[in-house]
This record gives structure tokens, C-alpha cells and sequence, in this order.
């Protein structure tokens, strides 16, 4: 996960995706839900707080990048 910055591993994403959708599909059952209020809070946006995405015009920049960042530098 170190190319992406990310801070837990893709498996663990999906599980916590799975989580809030789940959360959210109950949610909407209540009469909290149907009037929007009191929405549970979801792991996704406690874990996923960088938006930031990279866009390389070549293989080669990104295969510098990667290399930079498997370095550590």
C-alpha cells in the first residue's frame, strides 16, 4: 500500500466498504433515515481521509515515481 499512501490494506477496505453500506441500508429502514437525520458514521471516511490521486503522461514518469517512493525518498 505504499504507492498509494494508503493506510490499511485493500482487503480491509473492502470490508469496511461492506460495513457502511450495510450501516446505510439499515439506516434508511428507521425514521431517522427517512428523514435524513442522525446518519451512523462510516469507518471509509475515518480511514480515508486523502483524496489525492497522481496522473503520469508515460511509463517511464511513473516508474520514477514508483521507484522514488519504494525507496522511502
Amino acid at each position: 500500500m505504499i504507492l498509494n499512501n494508503q493506510r490499511v490494506s485493500l482487503d480491509r477496505t473492502i470490508l469496511m466498504t461492506i460495513s457502511d453500506r450495510l450501516a446505510l441500508l439499515l439506516w434508511f429502514k428507521t425514521k431517522d433515515g427517512q428523514k435524513g437525520r442522525n446518519k451512523p458514521p462510516l469507518w471509509s471516511s475515518i480511514f480515508n481521509d486523502s483524496k489525492e490521486t497522481a496522473a503520469f503522461n508515460s511509463g517511464e514518469e511513473f516508474e520514477k515515481e514508483r521507484k522514488k517512493l519504494l525507496k522511502g525518498g
